[in-house]
């Protein structure tokens, strides 16, 4: 399997104000080896949130392949993503929009997800500009 290719988080974001995007959801953003943030619903909720594993599901998946002698790969683990915390929660897309014009959304170094508070002439700016 090929790596995972995710667009920037702000493409991502950017999609948000796309018509018809809820069908489409969630949106995935992450490094080579797989997603590490979603944007999707929960309990209903729009949310950006980092994605966890279900270890007892994964290593149970290793178990199985070890005994029927198949390999493992790490794609494989991609399977067993589940939501993880969240950092960002509102009741509709308009308002997980405007809650994300507050923060710079970017990645770590070992793609974590990061907000970073904007500061509040900043983010007016990028509002103003149609940035943010």
């Amino acid at each position: 399997m090929a790596p995972y290719c995710s667009p920037p988080p702000e493409d991502v974001i950017a999609r948000l104000a796309e018509p018809g995007i809820e069908a489409e959801l969630p949106l995935s953003m992450g490094g080579p080896s797989g997603p590490t943030a979603q944007i999707g619903l929960l309990e209903g909720q729009w949310c950006l949130y980092r994605m966890a594993s279900d270890q007892t599901a994964y290593m149970a998946f290793i178990d199985e392949l070890q005994r029927e002698g198949k390999p493992l790969f790490p794609e494989h683990h991609m399977r067993f993503l589940i939501p993880g915390e969240v950092l960002v929660r509102a009741r509709d897309r308009k308002g997980l929009i405007d809650a994300l014009a507050e923060y710079d959304v970017k990645f770590d170094a070992n793609y974590r997800l990061q907000l970073e508070p904007r500061s509040a002439a900043r983010g007016l700016l990028s509002r103003l500009l149609g940035r943010g």
